[in-house]
């Protein structure tokens, strides 16, 4: 028999083996599925981290610690999968006794998996912080949730490694710990499409539509993905946490789905191209070369940087230092708009990151 734990109920261990008999496929069918969809995702993982890395190098500390220490979470997270996939399903298949006393791989997946997340939502909130002009109260609600969400999951690891079948207990963690999660996507999300969007009838031209609305659609494609995950791991947590483990096929997966929606938006753009016009002359050669400047949309918290190249190549003027996280590029026809840099922080030597096109000038 199962070594019993402090808590635990045996009338409960063999209500457990009972129905993993009868259903076998709703007890050991979500991990291997989770198995085989974890392992794809690691495949592209691992394309995302070395286009990240060969194209840009090591930016920023901040952003290598992040990107770093993603994969490190979901590499063990991928580890601890297949540990139990080879025990539940190669090592002892039919062993429901095993499967009913909730071994270490199960509870200990809901105490990795919350860092993860707030390692790569860590990413976001901060973008969120520098778009609002370092404002703190966001930033500091943002953590709040953050912290929050990542105590409650590992509270729920805990109560799993007690007493694997108090489900009132469970569930006073599980369900505020994935509210909050969600909560906070939907903040981070929310917040900004705000400054991504058109205000105070601002109207650019329509490149700088363009430029805009590709940031907004890059947000959304990065934040649906987890969030419907976290999502359908409550309901089915909720709803069939007493039938089936559906949940931990969506519990499992949630995490890399976070470190792919960071990588995706890492390698989506570092300049993306937005213009815009504005009535108005600047003379940047000295030469009488007369060239129109283009606009700032009011979310842009510093001074462009400015850059001017002759055609002989001889004249360069940079007026400011490089920004990392939400600096604006001003030239000829174009702004330049770069929203995902981690930090004020200048550009690491070891950086790879593509510079801004130059403007040729008849100077």
């Amino acid at each position: 028999m199962i070594e019993a734990r402090v808590g635990r109920h045996q009338e409960a261990i063999q209500l457990g083996i009972a129905r993993a008999q009868a259903d076998p496929g709703g007890t050991l069918g979500p991990w291997f599925m989770a198995l085989i969809c974890y392992t794809f995702l690691m495949g592209i993982l691992t394309v995302q981290v070395t286009r990240y890395f060969s194209t840009y190098g090591i930016e920023s500390w901040g952003l290598f610690t992040s990107v770093v220490l993603s994969m490190i979470l979901v590499t063990t997270q991928w580890t601890i999968a297949i540990s139990g996939g080879w025990v539940f399903l190669i090592m002892h298949y039919g062993n429901w006794e095993l499967i009913a006393a909730a071994p270490w791989q199960a509870w200990i997946t809901p105490m990795i998996n919350p860092v993860t997340e707030f390692v790569s939502q860590l990413f976001f909130a901060h973008r969120c912080y520098k778009l609002y002009g370092r404002n703190k109260f966001i930033f500091g609600g943002l953590l709040f949730g953050m912290l929050s969400s990542a105590v409650m999951s590992i509270l729920f690891g805990v109560a799993l490694a007690i007493d694997p079948y108090d489900f009132t207990l469970g569930k006073t963690f599980a369900i505020p710990s994935t509210t909050l999660s969600l909560a906070t996507d939907f903040s981070i999300t929310g917040l900004t499409l705000w400054k991504l969007s058109r205000q105070g009838g601002v109207t650019f031209s329509p490149q700088t539509n363009d430029g805009l609305q590709r940031l907004r659609s890059i947000t959304l494609e990065a934040a649906v993905p987890p969030t419907v995950f976290t999502f359908l791991n409550m309901c089915c947590y909720v709803a069939m946490h007493g039938q089936n483990l559906i949940f931990a096929f969506f519990g499992i997966l949630t995490p890399s789905l976070y470190v792919c929606s960071l990588m995706f938006v890492l390698n989506s753009f570092e300049f993306s191209p937005v213009s815009g016009t504005r009535t108005g002359n600047t003379d940047m050669c000295n030469t009488g070369t007369v060239l129109s400047t283009t606009t700032v949309p009011d979310f842009a918290p510093d001074p462009p940087i400015m850059f001017a190249t002759g055609q002989s190549g001889a004249v360069n003027k940079r007026r400011g230092p490089r920004r990392d996280a939400d600096s604006f590029v001003e030239s000829e026809s174009e702004l330049q708009v770069d929203l995902d840099r981690w930090g004020d922080d200048p550009p690491s030597p070891h950086s790879k990151a593509p510079k801004p096109m130059d403007v040729e000038q008849t100077c």
